[in-house]
Parts: structure tokens; C-alpha cells; sequence
């Protein structure tokens, strides 16, 4: 499914024909999609040993954010952008070690971009945090948690005009479970 969301936005990049070139400065907003992992050992409620389980959940997030490119920008040769927005790390439902485990995970985050521009290609690291809700249920016995932990990553995206696209990794610190990391693709417009 990524791959055909991918073709297709780069199909319809190429459609619009407009100038490539520097990103300007300005806000944006965006969406995207993509393929959630969260992996976790925790205690078996109900019999010794641990319970170890990995979910591979779709992925759905919104953003808005504001970019800074040169002369605006405060770092000679490199884009700046801040970032907000919703994400949802999916929620599934598994047996492991003959356990029911269901689990989701979602919240809002807000990061920190360094770009490096490279005509209409931009190589980028991020940084920020996610304040995030999750829910387990582990063999019956239920636990809602929330908090906020440290998130990272990076990728690249395409600009073409006021339209871009961006596939990105990143990791989540999220204290509830073991790993949490994320493939994504999004689409976004610049006003």
C-alpha cells in the first residue's frame, strides 16, 4: 500500500509542472500514512515469565508547522522548521504465549527540523516529544497510561512549488512499552 501511495503522489508531483527549487518560508499543513511497530516484554498477569509481542499497526498523522528557509532561516546552508500535530500508532489485537494483547497507542507531538536543502530535495533530522495516551490489555487485566517522552528521526522529501512529499523514520522513547518506531510517507502544502 505505501508503494502505491507513493507512485501515486509522485504521479501527481510531476502532473502539477511546477518550477522546482528552494523551499520558501511560510506555514504548512500536512498528512500521512504509514506502517507503525510497537514492541514490548511485560509481566504475565496470569502465569509466570513475560509476555513478549510485536505489533505492526497502519499509521495516520496530521501536522501543521511553520519552515524557514534562507535568509530567514538561523543556520547558514540549513532549513529550520517547527512542527505540531496528531498521530495514531494504531491499535491491534494478538495472541502471545496463549495471551490475549491488545494495544494502541496515539498523541500529539510537536518537533524541531533541521534541513538540508539540496535543490528540490531536502535531507532532514528531527527532535521533539510526543505527549501520548496508550491502552493494554494483557491476558485481561487492563492499564490506560499516559505521559510524554522524547521522539527522533529523519528522512527526505521532494518539493515541487508549494507541494511536497516526505518519507521519514522515526523512534519514540514511550516509557509503557519496549520500542515504538514508525515508517511514514506525507504529503504537504506550503502557503
Amino acid at each position: 500500500m505505501l508503494t502505491r501511495t507513493l507512485t501515486g503522489a509522485l504521479a501527481l508531483l510531476g502532473a502539477l509542472s511546477l518550477p522546482a527549487g528552494a523551499a520558501d518560508s511560510g506555514w504548512y499543513v500536512g498528512v500521512g500514512s504509514g506502517q507503525a511497530e510497537l514492541h514490548d516484554e511485560t509481566a504475565n498477569p496470569n502465569a509466570p515469565g513475560t509476555i513478549d509481542f510485536t505489533a505492526r499497526n497502519p499509521l495516520y498523522r496530521g501536522f501543521a508547522g511553520y519552515r524557514a528557509s534562507a535568509p530567514r532561516s538561523p543556520l547558514p546552508f540549513f532549513d529550520v522548521a517547527a512542527e505540531a500535530g496528531y498521530v495514531d500508532y494504531g491499535r491491534s489485537t494478538q495472541t502471545a504465549q496463549g495471551q490475549n494483547v491488545q494495544v494502541h497507542l496515539h498523541g500529539l507531538f510537536a518537533a524541531g527540523y533541521l534541513l538540508l536543502p539540496l535543490g528540490p530535495l531536502d535531507l532532514f533530522a528531527k527532535a521533539g516529544f510526543l505527549s501520548w495516551n496508550s491502552y493494554k490489555n494483557l491476558g485481561g487485566t487492563s492499564t490506560d497510561k499516559s505521559g510524554s517522552n522524547a521522539l527522533y528521526g529523519g528522512g527526505v522529501g521532494l518539493r515541487v512549488g508549494k507541494i511536497g512529499i516526505r518519507s521519514e523514520y522515526e523512534r519514540v522513547d514511550v516509557s509503557d512499552l519496549k520500542r515504538v518506531q514508525a515508517y511514514s510517507l506525507s504529503v504537504l502544502v506550503q502557503f
